[in-house]
């Protein structure tokens, strides 16, 4: 992108913003290799699969997860 284009970025209005990012996410996921993970990222997921593995019905429902989340607001 030029810097043109990226100045006229600060144009759109929040929809506008959002959906350009949708796309852009969307473009990532077509090719998941292609994006960095950088090394704590991964030692985060190692860390969490571990937890899992060793409990794996140490789980909240979602509907559950959700209401608290709806609870703290």
């Amino acid at each position: 992108m030029t810097a043109l284009e990226l100045a006229a970025l600060d144009n759109l209005v929040p929809a506008e913003k959002l959906d350009l990012l949708e796309r852009l996410w969307t473009s990532l996921l077509r090719v998941p290799a292609s994006v960095p993970v950088a090394p704590s990222q991964l030692q985060v997921v190692r860390e969490r699969l571990a937890e899992h593995c060793a409990a794996p019905n140490d789980v909240v429902d979602l509907g559950d997860a959700v209401e608290s989340a709806r609870v703290g607001l």
